[in-house]
């Protein structure tokens, strides 16, 4: 008997939910890293007033980089990176025109991205609408 009657409870709130979930109650969109496409560059937690846009998109797979006038100096390790190519394992990698990798980013811990890799900076992105 105690087994239907938490059983109805369940069924309730299940079904509050789900005419919670279709109201049409507008509710605001979590910001995250696939809907950004300016960014503040991070080094070691310092901001660096470097900041990196993603452009026009070429072709699918990536978008071109537009970066800051003081990035160059910087952040020299991005020197040549023109494009933001998506990768199959959910990083993100900074590439020059002939594809070679300048620099891999995955989701961070409190920032968007975080830099990784062998002798690797810590090198952090933050949307720029944070």
């Amino acid at each position: 008997m105690a087994f239907i009657k938490s059983g109805a409870a369940m069924t309730a709130l299940l079904a509050a939910g789900v005419a919670y979930a279709v109201s049409g109650v507008p509710r605001e969109a979590p910001a995250t890293p696939d809907t950004a496409n300016s960014f503040h560059i991070l080094l070691e937690g310092a901001d660096t007033g470097c900041e990196v846009t993603m452009g026009e998109s070429p072709a699918a797979a990536k978008a071109r980089l537009v970066f800051g006038q003081r990035c160059a100096a910087a952040v020299p390790e991005l020197a040549g990176a023109l494009f933001w190519s998506p990768r199959d394992d959910g990083s993100i990698a900074f590439t020059d025109a002939g594809g070679k990798v300048a620099m891999l980013f995955s989701a961070g811990d409190g920032v968007d991205y975080e830099a990784f890799g062998a002798g690797t900076r810590l090198i952090s992105l933050v949307s720029a609408g944070e």
